[in-house]
């Protein structure tokens, strides 16, 4: 099971202390890992005018200012868990995805920068930028939401075409994440995999020489492809976990034909999912649960927290300034 050892919060909001201090204080407590709280202001570029002199003191009273009150808000937890606290300016996401790269946070928490919900998360936010930029898991927290969750999403993807142990290795993290929320909160697993007649498409009113039960036959076969890779993704979990816990957790696999964001969106509704588990990796092909236009579409669409997970390998396209601090 996955097992976090260093854990980065960002506090930013005004609710992020009731949800998300709540959530990573938990999670570094049942782990027994390192918990940073860290504060990004950036100062405005007008400020230039004072002159570098009274812009570096007016930092730094903002920082002392920041740092205080970081101190204050986790006070009441600090006997749970030890908690570093951090005042960092500059750009959010450019900022935390250094501390990440400096410090090897293997996990980062923030507040969705909506109040209400993740559909008004603008793309090239901070929130978007960390999603795709940033090389260790993101969870993007929806405000308000509860401190346990009752329903988890694993949104897995196979590609029988060209397959790729980049892909399966993604996967197996996608469900070990999502297993270990749902057995933490006690609640239920449910396991999604999308599929579409992709290419028989083109076949529809132009394909003469084959009648309508070859095609279906076609996309049957194409169906059960996807059900057989599904089923296979359930007994490596059981491998995993071993039958015991598998038997209590007893996910539900839910393999649903249809486009993949319009689908994740209507499951994410209906089943009132709290989070969805999922990867953020740039590819073409066969749609997905992946970062690029799919995955954005989805994270715009969807109400509900989400835990962004990278492929091994993944290589952040952010530097750490000449130094590297």
């Amino acid at each position: 099971m996955k097992r976090f050892t260093n854990i980065l919060l960002i506090a930013t909001g005004d609710n992020w202390q009731d949800t998300a201090l709540e959530r990573a204080v938990s999670l570094a407590k049942e782990n027994q890992a390192d918990l940073t709280v860290v504060d990004v202001f950036e100062i405005p570029t007008d400020l230039q005018v004072l002159g570098i002199d009274k812009l570096e003191k007016l930092t730094s009273e903002i920082v002392g200012m920041r740092l205080a009150q970081l101190d204050n808000m986790v006070q009441h937890v600090q006997d749970r868990v030890s908690i570093l606290t951090k005042v960092i300016q500059g750009a959010v996401f450019l900022e935390i995805i250094r501390e990440v790269l400096r410090n090897g946070y293997d996990l980062v928490i923030k507040m969705s920068g909506s109040r209400k919900c993740l559909k008004n998360l603008l793309l090239g936010s901070a929130d978007m930028h960390l999603l795709r930029k940033c090389p260790c898991p993101v969870w993007i927290m929806k405000p308000g939401e509860s401190i346990q969750y009752q329903h988890v999403l694993a949104a897995v993807d196979m590609e029988p075409e060209s397959g790729g142990q980049q892909i399966s290795t993604l996967n197996k993290q996608i469900l070990e994440m999502a297993s270990s929320l749902a057995l933490s909160d006690f609640g239920e697993l449910h396991i999604i995999n999308t599929w579409m007649r992709t290419g028989l498409t083109i076949l529809d009113g132009i394909a003469s020489n084959f009648d309508e039960a070859q095609v279906e036959g076609w996309g049957e076969k194409r169906r059960q492809l996807h059900r057989s890779w599904l089923d296979e993704q359930e007994r490596q979990l059981l491998d995993a976990l071993g039958k015991e816990t598998m038997d209590y957790l007893a996910p539900q696999l839910h393999l649903v034909e249809g486009e993949t964001c319009e689908v994740l969106t209507d499951f994410v509704e209906k089943k009132k999912i709290d989070v969805v588990v999922m990867g953020t990796i740039a590819r073409t092909g066969i749609s997905g649960f992946f970062m690029g236009n799919t995955a954005e579409s989805i994270l715009n669409s969807i109400n509900c927290s989400v835990l962004a997970v990278k492929p091994p390998g993944f290589i952040t396209p952010v530097t750490l300034p000449d130094g590297g601090s």
